[in-house]
Order: structure tokens, then C-alpha cells, then sequence
């Protein structure tokens, strides 16, 4: 185990939902190289056929009302460009188009390429340099909140792509089950010493190996 390590007693993700990564933290990309973010071959054709770059002038409230359709029918334009045919291939060129869809408005859909500049969220911005960034860790579903948190608590979203409640159907078990499950080969988690890095790693490990399926 690094040094270190041994020390660590918390783990904390940080999952942000209804902004893209290139909103948010895409100007680090000038500061970092090896931060997938903001760059100058970046464009969205909106619904004229004119070309629309990324512009550090995102706002905080207000700018994009209404708020971008995050539905699966508009996710899957947003990543097709609205290829629907058999061969289709991930563009990411309609973004600028589904946004137009909110509003019928040629130039308030532009605003959807604007993303904040790294003084507009210094908390934000040093946590990412000075921490770990995951800058291609992407939604489970294209789609919406609730299947999506249904996947990170069950590995799956039992079928749905959309915001309806949802049943858990047997045999699947939330992460949390299957952790107490294997929480020191069965013992009950109150009777464990304090947590360690090395605890949750042995978790993981028997996680990895099937012995909570």
C-alpha cells in the first residue's frame, strides 16, 4: 500500500448531474493538456448550418431558460446530430440543434456551446487540478435523472430510459446490499474495527470476484 494510504479514511465522489463537463471544467483544458476539455476544432452546426464555436461566457442563472432537454429522444439527437439510420455513428453534433427545439430561437440556441471560464468557478477549478477529475466518466443511460440514479445504485435501470419511479426487481441488490453481504465474510458491519482503505478494498476485491452475486 502507498504511504499514505493506510491514512485515508474517507472516500468522497462527487457526481454532478445537468451540466456537461465541458461547461463546468472545459477551460482547464489550457492549463492541463491532459484535460479532455474545450478546444478550437470544438463546433455545433445550429439549424441554419452555421458553425458554432465554444464561448467562455456562460452565466450563472438565468442564460439557458428554458433549462436543455435532458430527455432520452433529445440525448440521442444531442450524440447523433439526428442520424437515425441503422449505421449511425456518435457525432456529438446536436447539441445546438436540440437546444433550438426548447425555444424555436436560432440565437438563444447558440448559447448552449457557452461554458464558464476557470475565474468563474475558482472552488471548482482548483479542486480539479489539485484532485482527481474524471473527464470521461460518462451517464450510464443518455438520458435523464432517475434512471440514471437507478444504475448508480443497482447497476442497472431496469429497463427504463425515462423520470417514472421504478421498482426493484429481484435478483438485483443495490451496491450497498452487496457490500454488507461481504463486509468481512458475513460479519455483521457493527462488529468490524474502524474502516480502512484496505477494508474497502478487500470489499471491492470479493465484489470483483463474484462472491456477492
Amino acid at each position: 500500500m502507498s504511504t499514505g494510504l493506510d491514512q485515508l479514511k474517507h472516500i468522497v465522489v462527487l457526481m454532478m448531474e445537468n451540466r456537461s463537463f465541458d461547461h463546468m471544467l472545459g477551460s482547464l483544458k489550457a492549463i492541463d493538456s491532459r484535460i479532455d476539455g474545450v478546444t478550437d476544432q470544438l463546433s455545433n452546426p445550429d439549424t441554419t448550418g452555421a458553425s458554432v464555436k465554444p464561448q467562455p461566457l456562460a452565466e450563472f442563472q438565468g442564460q439557458l431558460n428554458p433549462d436543455p432537454d435532458h430527455h432520452f429522444p433529445a440525448v440521442d439527437l444531442q450524440i447523433f446530430g439526428g442520424d437515425t439510420s441503422p449505421t449511425r455513428a456518435p457525432n456529438m453534433q446536436g447539441f445546438v440543434k436540440s437546444y433550438f427545439n426548447q425555444r424555436r430561437d436560432v440565437e438563444h440556441s447558440q448559447k448552449i456551446m457557452y461554458y464558464f471560464k476557470q475565474s468563474d468557478l475558482p472552488v471548482l477549478a482548483k479542486l480539479a487540478l489539485e484532485f482527481a477529475v474524471f473527464n470521461r466518466w460518462f451517464a450510464s443511460i443518455p438520458g435523464p435523472t432517475i434512471c440514471n440514479r437507478a444504475f448508480a445504485h443497482y447497476g442497472t435501470s431496469f429497463g427504463r430510459v425515462d423520470m417514472n419511479p421504478f421498482d426493484v426487481i429481484e435478483p438485483f441488490k443495490s451496491i450497498y446490499t452487496r457490500l454488507i453481504k461481504v463486509d468481512d465474510g458475513g460479519r455483521e458491519p457493527a462488529a468490524k474495527p474502524a474502516g480502512t482503505i484496505r477494508h474497502v478494498q478487500t470489499i471491492l476485491e470479493r465484489l470483483r470476484q463474484g462472491i456477492a452475486a
